[in-house]
């Protein structure tokens, strides 16, 4: 297979969820940019250990956001089965990306506690 056992692992809560896309983000509750071990999410399903960097999984991609400062780090540390996505001005972010690959009216599964409410909102406006 070409993805890591975290990634078919969460693939099949996602299939008996019903759940087209799962977000992951580096934050922890309280929004804070330097996060305990025990919340780095991001870090544990990815191995990405940057600063800056947002997930988008689907039933068959798993793909990072993140900024300039990463471009070379991101894809030396992501487990097998992810691709990086670069955030940049003239680049699809992860709310596009998903208006532009998922259907019309996917699941998007994500812990509300760890995303902000505006952007999921937008995402949502964007998704339909």
């Amino acid at each position: 297979t070409n993805s890591s056992p975290k990634l078919i692992a969460i693939r099949e809560e996602m299939k008996k969820h019903s759940i087209d896309a799962y977000l992951v983000s580096r934050n922890d509750p309280h929004m804070c940019e330097r996060i305990p071990p025990s919340e780095e999410r991001l870090r544990y399903i990815s191995s990405f250990t940057g600063t800056n960097g947002f997930a988008v999984i689907t039933l068959d991609k798993a793909l990072l956001w993140t900024d300039g400062r990463y471009y070379i780090q991101a894809p030396q540390e992501l487990e097998k089965g992810w691709e990086m996505m670069k955030l940049e001005i003239n680049l699809p972010k992860w709310d596009e990306w998903c208006a532009q690959n998922l259907k019309e009216n996917a699941v998007i599964g994500y812990n509300p506690a760890l995303i902000p409410g505006k952007r999921i909102e937008t995402a949502s406006k964007v998704v339909g």
